[in-house]
C-alpha cells in the first residue's frame, strides 16, 4: 500500500512538470516556454519572451509576429552605446542558424507588444503567432508570469 501511494505521488508530480512544459513545432523550429510579464492597467506595451530552437539541418529566420492582444507585435533588441546606455530597437528578421537555439529573453532579444488592447493578467494566456521562412507560421500560447518576473516559471505552489 506505501508503494502504491509514493507511485501515485510521484505520477502526480511529473504529470504536473510535464503540463507546464510548454513547446509547439512546425517543421525544424520549435518553440519553448512563451512567457510574457504581467502589465499593470493603461500601459500600452507588453513584452514575450521565448527560446527558438533550429532542429533542422539549414538556417530560418522568424520574419513576422502577430497577437490577438495587441495592434502589433515585433522583435526588439537591446544594445549598449558608446555611453554605456542602453537602447532597444526593432529588427526585421532573426536568423535562426542551423542546430541553433536562440533564447529572447530579459535585457536581451524579445518580443514587444504594441498598443495592448487589455492589460496581461498573471496565469492568464494568449495566443502569439511565430511566422518563419522555412517552417512557417507556428502559434503558440503565451502563459502571463507576475510583473517583474525574470524566468517563466507557472509552476506555482509545486515543491519539489
Amino acid at each position: 500500500m506505501q508503494m502504491l501511494r509514493v507511485v501515485l505521488m510521484l505520477s502526480l508530480v511529473l504529470n504536473a512538470a510535464l503540463s507546464h512544459s510548454q513547446s509547439f513545432t512546425a517543421g525544424a523550429v520549435t518553440i519553448e516556454h512563451p512567457w510574457a510579464r504581467a502589465t499593470a492597467k493603461g500601459t500600452s506595451t507588453g513584452v514575450v519572451y521565448l527560446t527558438i530552437i533550429n532542429n533542422g539541418s539549414t538556417s530560418d529566420k522568424l520574419i513576422s509576429i502577430a497577437s490577438a492582444v495587441s495592434k502589433s507585435a515585433q522583435v526588439h533588441e537591446n544594445a549598449v552605446d558608446a555611453q554605456g546606455m542602453t537602447e532597444m530597437s526593432p529588427i526585421d528578421r532573426v536568423d535562426i542558424p542551423a542546430h541553433a537555439r536562440i533564447s529572447l529573453k530579459p535585457s536581451a532579444l524579445h518580443v514587444m507588444l504594441l498598443e495592448l488592447k487589455n492589460p496581461l493578467t498573471y496565469k492568464s494566456t494568449f495566443p502569439l503567432t511565430l511566422s518563419f521562412e522555412k517552417a512557417g507560421a507556428i502559434k503558440v500560447m503565451v502563459t502571463v508570469e507576475k510583473p517583474g518576473a525574470m524566468a517563466f516559471d507557472n509552476m506555482d505552489g509545486m515543491k519539489m
